[in-house]
């Protein structure tokens, strides 16, 4: 699973690129890296990403 992967790599948050109000281009850039830098499946098949909308475009994130 790419979790356990991610906690023991050396891998730092500088290293990702950012595009602010963009969450779908950023979790697609950060896949796209995971998958490059071997932290991830080369495929991405063991990631998951899920984004959560509604008519209000608003959603409660408690610890986030």
């Amino acid at each position: 699973m790419a979790t356990s992967n991610l906690e023991a790599s050396s891998t730092d948050v500088s290293q990702f690129n950012h595009t602010p109000f963009y969450c779908e281009e950023n979790v697609y850039l950060l896949c796209k890296k995971l998958c490059a830098n071997g932290v991830a499946d080369a495929q991405g098949s063991d990631l998951f990403v899920v984004f959560i909308a509604n008519e209000k475009k608003q959603a409660c994130m408690i610890f986030s």
